[in-house]
């Protein structure tokens, strides 16, 4: 497997379309925003895509926006491996999961369910604050770490925090 950083905006904006629901993908504005704070990494097997994961600096962790695999690499560990190299090199990291089996999928990778409360930020224009599960590696959840998230990954203000 081979991990490279990847430059193509669009390309790597049209790979998390396919990939995920209109409900668990932000605008395109707002997310490509984020691009200023981001990195892309895709992994290859050969010349074939493998699949893409898109981090967002915080302050002093990366919030992991998306991951995805191509549906022929699904089933057979190449996201359990792809992540496994991320984390070495990326950790510690925070992030949204919010099925069961995605949340089954990071425990087994290290990952910790957050105990306390956080609001996921609208994804549309019109949306409200949701309850959400939120996931770290190598990183204790506080107030801080999610303002970080709120300010770096949703652009917001501390005026518009929800209250914790």
């Amino acid at each position: 497997m081979r991990i490279i950083q990847f430059t193509d905006i669009e390309e790597a904006y049209q790979n998390i379309c396919d990939n995920f629901a209109f409900e668990e993908r932000r605008d395109k504005d707002k997310l490509l925003s984020s691009l200023a704070n981001g990195i892309i990494l895709r992994a290859y097997e050969d010349e074939n895509l493998i699949g893409q994961i898109f981090l967002i600096r915080c302050d002093g962790f990366y919030l992991l926006e998306h991951i995805s695999i191509e549906k022929k690499y699904r089933g057979r560990k190449f996201g359990s491996q792809f992540l496994g190299e991320v984390l070495k090199s990326y950790a510690p990291i925070a992030l949204e999961a919010k099925t069961p089996k995605r949340i089954h999928f990071y425990k087994q990778l290290g990952f910790e369910v957050f105990d306390g409360t956080y609001l996921l930020p609208p994804l549309h224009q019109n949306g409200k604050f949701v309850p959400y599960p939120l996931m770290s590696y190598g990183l204790q959840i506080t107030k801080k770490e999610i303002e970080s998230i709120y300010k770096n990954v949703y652009h917001l203000t501390p005026d518009q925090y929800p209250s914790l």
